[in-house]
């Protein structure tokens, strides 16, 4: 028995291993004669800067004009707390928690909740792409929060803007970009690290960015080592021990074509390793036959991310938009959960002694991809009447391609023969078939301005969502009772209406009704499978329809 670890010499070696040759060169140089971006202190006595959001409205908007709930995590927030994972970046946040979840001997942080709604109906974006789902076991913590900037958070039903997942509400996180760092002609370097004791988290992190005239670039790299924690100072086991490191690379660069056009360019790189020793999992089992020991259980998650992100700006008064901003991205999630169980297999009795001595390795994967295009307009209006218009509109596309294939090999450790039943299961399998999503939507938001006081925002957004699964003999070999499978092909409208009045410069009341949809994904409407050892089985849902949430807000903002 021995315990899954990674030594300080090795942490130590694998960080600068894996951080680019010019970091490090711009470090040195950045030590030395290099220029470095000063920062002017600010004046104590300056005007305070209006915070400005952008996730409820697709549109800067000043805080104390925003209609509905609205939070904010900004760098110095993450920073002072030194948030280091998905829980303490949102500890917090009003209204807002991330649930722990616990599968296969392993825990995890399972996924964000507002309002008391989370997991698939909580939109999670960063820099405007959806973060890849997770499986059970996985957790759906894909985001290194020293890459942020800035989160936004918006409280409550929200598909009218941003689509399907959008019951409770939204996240959006923020990338940093090259105009926060740097000075003009001169280059900015930092390098950082941190410990955590809760979790003997040790992060390390170098960052350097460059801007000039019509060229932009960032690059930042971190790393993080931690262990799991334990249940108290006299604690003599930890709850399944984990040790692990994640690396993560964010790389951006923009280019000013024109004074009003700019191309960018974003790569997001995150790669996850963590070792669990598994005790829950070691012990006897009595059920299903035969009697079983098991003598030792080892876990192995790995995860690998990657976004890619081209965009074009363009700003100009035209007779449809003033602003039009174009993305295309491609993103892929690959995470393995690898199991290595040691075994006795007591075939007469635990009175006689182990007939069979047997090696157990598994490999849950889970692998998803991402695709889309976005275009978005906006278009000012101001009316003779006095009214003012700030309208948002767009289309949006994805195609979704996700799979989860399962191994599992038993090895007698005495003969070298192999088996890949156990308890009536035949693997390798898969729980539910391969599945393609396409996702495409046209969207219009108006926020109306009647005068100083008074404010109007509508929006309607219209979703077509294709579902379309792709059974192969893997998930055959789980779906022994042919189960119809769920075609979907269906559309959702989603509205919004909210208004805003201020009673004086520094108190108002706003109101809001917004609607959001969650449409059927390929686990809730095809999972299939039997289960011969335990005598159940769970079959697809052809009739599935989408789920529906309706919100009503209404709040008094002040200010002193």
């Amino acid at each position: 028995m021995h315990h899954a670890a990674v030594s300080n010499e090795n942490r130590i070696f694998r960080f600068f291993h894996v951080l680019p040759a010019a970091i490090v060169i711009a470090l040195i140089l950045g030590s030395s004669n290099s220029a470095q971006a000063s920062r002017t202190d600010v004046d104590d006595k300056a005007t305070p800067i209006e915070e400005i959001v952008v996730i409820s409205s697709r549109v800067p908007v000043p805080m104390d004009e925003v209609i509905g709930s609205v939070g904010v995590i900004d760098r110095s927030d993450i920073d002072s707390r030194m948030v280091s994972d998905m829980a303490q970046l949102f500890a917090t946040e009003v209204g807002v928690h991330v649930d722990k979840g616990q599968a296969y001997g392993r825990m995890y942080n399972d996924g964000i909740i507002i309002r008391g709604l989370g997991g698939k109906r909580v939109n999670v974006l960063v820099d405007g792409v959806r973060v890849g789902d997770t499986y059970t076991g996985y957790g759906r913590d894909l985001v290194d929060t020293e890459l942020l900037k800035r989160v936004e958070i918006l409280k409550g039903p929200s598909s009218a803007l941003y689509g399907s997942d959008g019951l409770a509400g939204v996240i959006s996180y923020v990338t940093k970009d090259p105009e926060d760092f740097a000075i003009a002609g001169q280059l900015f370097t930092s390098v950082k690290t941190s410990f955590d004791s809760s979790s003997d988290r040790v992060k390390a992190g170098a960052l350097m960015a460059s801007s000039n005239d019509n060229f932009g670039w960032i690059l930042q790299a971190t790393q993080h080592d931690s262990e799991q924690t334990k249940l108290h100072d006299d604690s003599t086991r930890d709850p399944n021990p984990m040790s692990g490191e994640k690396t993560s690379v964010l790389a951006k660069m923009k280019y000013e074509i024109t004074e009003s056009s700019t191309i960018s360019m974003a790569i997001d790189l995150e790669q996850s390793e963590f070792e669990w020793y598994l005790p829950t999992g070691i012990g006897m089992s009595f059920f299903p036959a035969p009697i079983t020991n098991t003598s030792e259980s080892l876990g192995d998650d790995e995860t690998k991310r990657e976004r890619y992100t081209l965009s074009y700006e363009f700003s100009g008064k035209k007779l449809l938009f003033d602003d039009v901003t174009i993305n295309a991205f491609h993103q892929s999630t690959d995470q393995q959960q690898k199991t290595d169980k040691v075994k006795q297999i007591f075939g007469f009795g635990p009175i006689t002694g182990p007939t069979q001595f047997q090696t157990e390795a598994s490999n849950f994967e889970f692998n998803q991809s991402v695709e889309g295009l976005s275009i978005q307009l906006n278009k000012d209006l101001d009316m003779e009447s006095g009214i003012k218009h700030q309208l948002v509109y767009g289309l949006e596309y994805e195609n979704i391609d996700v799979e989860r294939p399962r191994y599992k090999t038993a090895t007698n450790v005495i003969t070298g023969s192999t088996s890949s039943m156990f308890g009536g299961d035949i693997y390798p399998n898969k729980t539910f078939p391969d599945t393609e999503t396409e996702r495409s939507a046209a969207y219009l938001s108006d926020r109306i301005t009647f005068n100083d006081r008074m404010s109007l925002v509508l929006g309607l957004r219209y979703d077509q969502y294709d579902l379309n699964p792709q059974p192969d003999s893997l998930f055959n070999a789980s779906n022994v009772s042919r189960n119809e499978l769920a075609q979907i092909d269906d559309s959702a409208v989603s509205g919004k209406l909210g208004f805003l009045y201020d009673l004086s410069d520094n108190l108002s009341i706003f109101a809001q009704y917004a609607e959001g949809f969650r449409s059927p994904d390929y686990e809730s409407a095809n999972l299939s499978f039997v289960n011969f050892a335990y005598y159940y089985s769970v079959a697809p849902n052809p009739e599935l329809e989408s789920e529906e949430s309706s919100g009503y807000e209404i709040g008094l903002r002040g200010s002193t």
